[in-house]
């Protein structure tokens, strides 16, 4: 049982790495397209997650994603 258990911690970490990664990217994609608002949102999903896991790399690219759409955003020029 105790196995079963682990592993499926494993999986559920594993699962909120990539559920970050894909917030990161449609975050980057909505900015692409010209959306700030939905960009920055998924931006600070992926942050919330990530910081949540103390996953320190991972907060500094968000953290440099949310920065980055704000300098981009029409609304903050």
């Amino acid at each position: 049982m105790l196995p079963g258990c682990i592993q499926k911690k494993e999986k559920l970490l594993k699962d909120r790495i990539t559920f970050a990664d894909v917030c990161n990217h449609l975050g980057s994609i909505y900015l692409v397209l010209h959306q700030p608002d939905k960009s920055l949102d998924f931006h600070r999903k992926a942050l919330a997650i990530r910081s949540e896991m103390g996953n320190t790399e991972g907060m500094a690219k968000s953290h440099n994603n949310v920065g980055e759409t704000f300098f981009l955003s029409p609304e903050t020029r």
